[in-house]
């Protein structure tokens, strides 16, 4: 069974800019993606 849910959070890069990583488990696969602001992830 897959989890389809996903976390997003907020990290700081090695540059020190503030980002936003979606993360979580699609069909057994990880997935991560990370964008520069939080209206690129919604």
């Amino acid at each position: 069974m897959a989890d389809k849910s996903f976390d997003v959070s907020r990290f700081v890069n090695r540059n020190g800019v503030t980002s936003w990583r979606v993360s979580g488990w699609l069909h057994g696969l990880r997935f991560r993606k990370n964008f520069k602001t939080r209206q690129e992830k919604e």
